[in-house]
């Protein structure tokens, strides 16, 4: 009997989105996939549907008597009636990194985000220092926080114009510091899991809440309670990308050293959406930028290259902006990477 009553929950929620004649087909569909789901399936997605939160809720397994067939169809169709009216196809989307289905389909629609391509700097191949290759080097950056030095190992490879590096990494391999406008106020967080959620709340939530560490400035306040489910921050299997995943209900904005032209001269801030993630981050790429940059003497001051910062709710930078500085930002995060 509660089977019947949530099948009926999950359709009623269909309802509202219908709109084109292929609204109706992908409605098809997903009440032909709840037609096969069992209680605890059925269960997951009311759960997923009423949080609007897929770290809480596990993933939800492709049923049996389906044999397997037309998997990534019917993960397009569950994202596109729930989630993303106008979705194409399964390119545009990503798993989130705590979906613990990364070799499977899931069908838990809030375990999958929208992809945003930004493009990496463009490096000129013919100018890239020859000498920077030879043995090893220590390269620091100056940060908000401080300076931060590692060590690599740099490899010659002859099919590619630039160095191969091989890393070790300590136990953590970034960590975060919170700040309200110039005042830092957090400790250092290091993250040793591949993944971390930082929020300001979240139920069962895991990671850095900024509302534990939040000073009592009443405009910071109102700015963070805003941030809700946050963002969460990834490392992927390579080791080298690294992800940012909004999931707040508002706007994030980012500054990474290798997501802005090497003839600028002032920050670039990309504007990343609710539910929309991007690759922010590349240690290997990041250090051919600063190398590039260090060969241009035409550029002078400071350069930071380990390290990203992201502001929460409120933009800044460039012209549609009065802000011009993160430090005016009420609440953001400075990411500091350990390579």
């Amino acid at each position: 009997m509660l089977t019947i009553f949530r099948k009926r929950q999950l359709k009623h929620k269909l309802k509202s989105r219908i709109v084109t004649k292929e609204d109706d087909q992908t409605t098809t569909t997903v009440h032909n996939l709840l037609a096969n789901f069992e209680q605890q399936q059925l269960d997951n997605l009311n759960l997923a549907l009423d949080s609007r939160d897929g770290s809480c809720i596990p993933c939800i397994d492709l049923p049996t008597k389906l044999g397997g067939k037309g998997t990534v169809d019917l993960a397009m169709a569950i994202c596109k009636a729930y989630r993303w009216s106008e979705l194409q196809n399964t390119s545009s989307v990503k798993k989130m990194p705590f979906c613990k289905s990364s070799n499977t389909i899931c069908l838990n629609p809030f375990h999958y985000t929208l992809f945003i391509d930004i493009p990496f700097t463009s490096l000129d191949l013919f100018n890239f220092p020859n000498e920077a290759c030879q043995g090893d080097e220590s390269m620091c950056s100056e940060t908000e926080t401080g300076s931060m030095c590692f060590q690599e190992e740099i490899i010659p490879s002859p099919r590619s114009p630039y160095p191969v590096m091989t890393r070790s990494r300590s136990k953590h391999w970034c960590s975060l510091a919170y700040w309200e406008r110039r005042n830092r106020v957090s400790r250092l967080f290091p993250v040793n899991h591949f993944y971390v959620n930082i929020f300001d709340r979240l139920p069962k939530g895991e990671g850095f809440c900024l509302s534990a560490v939040s000073q009592t400035n009443s405009e910071s306040n109102k700015v963070r309670k805003c941030i809700g489910t946050g963002i969460t921050l990834a490392l992927d299997e390579t080791n080298d990308d690294v992800w940012l995943y909004n999931r707040s209900e508002y706007a994030v904005f980012i500054h990474s050293p290798i997501l802005e032209p090497l003839d600028t001269r002032t920050p670039l801030v990309h504007k990343l959406h609710p539910d929309h993630c991007a690759k922010v981050y590349n240690f290997e790429f990041a250090t051919r930028v600063k190398r590039q940059r260090a060969s241009d003497t035409r550029r002078r001051g400071r350069y930071d290259g380990c390290s990203i910062r992201i502001s929460f709710v409120k933009g800044w930078g460039g012209e549609s902006y009065r802000r011009q500085c993160i430090t005016t930002c009420e609440c953001w995060l400075e990411v500091l990477f350990n390579t």
